[in-house]
C-alpha cells in the first residue's frame, strides 16, 4: 500500500510511504516492508516507486481545504437524502452548494452521518495533478484523519510541521495554521468549542507518522471522499459485473413478464373464440332452445334423451378421435370450423380449414387407423388454404 501526503495545498513535493506485502518480516500474520518516509516531486514519483500503477494509493490532503459535519437525517428522508442534504447544510457553508463535493459516510444507529465536503475545483485540481504523475488514487482523505480516535470520546490533538490537527470523538476534524493561534489575529476562545472541538495547543506534540501510516487502511479513515463520480475507476470496474448482472436480471424478468402477460392474453382470447364457436355451433343443432346456461351439460342432456344415451357415447367417441387425430399432426394445424352430429346414423361431419389440399387425406389416413370410418366429402382451395369436409362413422 502506497501512502502520499501532500503537506500544502500549493506544494507538489509529497511525502510518500510504501508498505509492500510481497516481502520483509512478519506482522500481525502478514508479510510486510516497511520503507522509511520519503519526500519526492509528485513528476518523480513514477521513478521512485516500482509498479507505480499495481499499488493501492491513499492520497492525504491538507485538512483546511475539507470541512466534516454530522448530520441528523431528517425524519422521512432516507431516500433523496444525498440530494437534500446541500440545503440542509447551505446556510453553514460559505461557498455555494453547486460547487461543492459531498461524501458521506455510513448512517449510525442515531440516524446520524458524517459528511465531508470540498470544493470540486480543489478536488479537481489534486486530481489533476496526481493524473499527469501517472497516480490513479484508491482512497482520499484530509490530514486530521491521520490522528486515532480517542478510546475515552475525546478529542485528539497534534502538531504537524506548522499545522495543528484536531479529530473529535464523532470523527469531524479542523486543521489550524500554529501562526494563526500565535498571531494577533487570533482565533475567538468559543470558536473551536461551538465547533465541537476541545483543545490543549500548548500540550499537543508532533504526530509520529511511521506507526499512523502503518494501519491507515484499517481504521483511520472513516469514509473516502472521492464517492459519486469522483469514484476511482478500478472500484467502478470491479462493481461494473454486479451491475450488469443486475441489468440482465432486471431485463430477464421484464421479458418473462411480457411473455407471461401476452399468453394469458392470447389463451384468454382462444378462450373466448372457442366459447362464441361453441354456443354458436349449439344453436345451429338447436334453434329452438334460446336459453344457454351450459353447452356441455345440455349437449349431454340433449344427447342422453336420444337413443337412451347410445348416441351420446358415439358423439364423444367420434369428436375425441378427431381431437387426437389433429393433435398428432406435427407438419400442420387445422382449424374446425363447423361440426354436425346426425342422431339417426350416427354421422358426425366436420369442417376443417387447412393449409394444403393433402390435409384432409392424411387425416382421413389417421382417423381410419383409430378405427373409424372416415370419408372426405369435398376439399377446396379458398385465400387462406384449402376447406374440407370429412365424414366420420362408426366401423361396423
Amino acid at each position: 500500500m502506497l501512502t502520499l501526503i501532500f503537506e500544502s495545498a500549493s506544494n507538489e513535493t509529497v511525502l510518500y510511504y510504501l508498505r509492500d506485502k510481497a516481502s520483509g518480516s512478519k506482522t500481525n500474520g502478514s508479510v510486510i516492508n516497511d520503507l522509511p518516509l520519503k519526500r519526492v516531486a509528485l513528476s518523480e514519483l513514477s521513478s521512485a516507486v516500482p509498479a507505480l500503477d499495481q499499488h493501492e494509493i491513499t492520497v492525504v490532503i491538507p485538512g483546511e481545504q475539507v470541512t466534516t459535519r454530522l448530520v441528523k437525517i431528517p425524519k422521512g428522508s432516507k431516500r433523496h437524502f444525498n440530494k437534500a442534504l446541500p440545503f440542509l447544510l447551505e446556510d453553514e457553508l460559505a461557498t455555494p452548494v453547486e460547487a461543492l463535493h459531498f461524501a458521506l459516510g455510513k448512517p449510525s444507529d442515531e440516524d446520524q452521518v458524517l459528511c465531508a465536503i470540498i470544493e470540486k475545483q480543489v478536488l479537481n485540481n489534486y486530481l489533476e495533478l496526481l493524473t499527469d504523475a501517472g497516480i490513479t488514487a484508491s482512497n482520499l482523505i484530509p490530514d486530521y484523519w491521520l490522528l486515532a480516535k480517542d478510546s475515552q470520546n475525546q478529542s485528539s490533538t497534534k502538531k504537524f510541521n506548522d499545522k495543528l490537527l484536531v479529530r473529535s470523538s464523532n470523527d469531524t476534524g479542523i486543521t489550524i495554521p500554529l501562526a494563526l493561534l500565535h498571531s494577533n489575529h487570533t482565533l475567538p476562545n468559543n470558536l473551536l468549542e461551538n465547533l465541537g472541538f476541545s483543545i490543549e495547543q500548548p500540550h499537543a506534540e508532533q504526530i509520529d507518522l511511521i506507526p499512523v501510516l502503518q494501519s491507515i487502511n484499517e481504521n483511520q479513515a472513516p469514509l473516502n471522499i472521492l464517492q459519486a463520480k469522483y469514484t476511482p475507476a478500478i472500484q467502478q470496474s470491479n462493481n461494473s459485473w454486479i451491475k450488469s448482472t443486475v441489468i440482465a436480471a432486471s431485463i430477464c424478468i421484464l421479458i418473462f413478464m411480457i411473455y407471461f402477460l401476452s399468453a394469458g392474453w392470447y389463451f384468454n382470447q382462444q378462450a373466448r373464440t372457442m366459447a362464441t364457436e361453441a354456443k354458436t355451433a349449439y344453436q345451429e343443432l338447436f334453434p329452438n332452445e334460446t336459453r344457454i346456461v351450459d353447452i356441455r351439460r345440455q349437449m349431454a342432456a340433449h344427447l342422453n334423451q336420444d337413443s337412451n344415451g347410445v348416441t351420446d357415447k358415439l358423439f364423444f367417441r367420434l369428436t375425441g378421435v378427431v381431437a387426437e387425430a389433429i393433435a398428432g399432426e406435427t407438419n400442420e394445424q387445422a382449424t374446425i370450423r363447423h361440426l354436425r352430429y346426425e342422431h339417426k346414423d350416427g354421422t358426425l361431419q366436420l369442417e376443417l380449414q387447412a393449409k394444403s389440399m393433402g390435409y384432409a387425406h392424411n387425416l382421413q389416413s389417421r382417423i381410419q387407423e383409430m378405427g373409424v370410418v372416415a370419408e372426405v366429402l369435398s376439399a377446396n382451395s379458398n385465400d387462406e388454404g384449402a376447406i374440407a369436409r370429412l365424414k366420420l362413422s362408426e366401423n361396423k
